[in-house]
């Protein structure tokens, strides 16, 4: 999992191992994502995790929600534009215009903050 992450987001998010499997963790909890066992043959049983319709739901909430800072190792505005190009969406043109919307306000608020 980790060799996915480095090898399509690492440009603009970095992860460590400590930090996946308490995620997964959580959102399994949360009901965002549920996880199975596969056993595979002369290994431990490999467990594979599959996001669940409430998950969808919450990683659509929180793709429209507003970006509040834009820094360089985890750039959230990067991630949603990544994570928009799921093909879970049959609204995806109401999702990216409400990133966009999102984004473009908070740039304009974080510029005027620095005046």
């Amino acid at each position: 999992m980790k060799q996915r992450i480095d090898g399509s987001l690492n440009h603009f998010w970095k992860i460590s191992y400590g930090q996946i499997y308490p995620a997964l963790k959580l959102l399994v909890d949360q009901g965002y994502a549920r996880v199975k066992d596969t056993a595979q043959e002369g290994k431990p049983d490999k467990k594979e995790y599959e996001i669940t319709p409430e998950g969808i739901e919450a990683l659509k909430r929180w793709l429209a929600q507003p970006i509040t800072e834009l820094p360089v190792e985890k750039n959230e505005l990067l991630l949603k534009l990544f994570l928009a190009d799921i093909k879970i969406w049959n609204r995806r043109s109401t999702i990216w215009r409400a990133i966009m919307k999102n984004s473009v306000n908070a740039m304009i608020r974080m510029k005027r903050s620095k005046r």
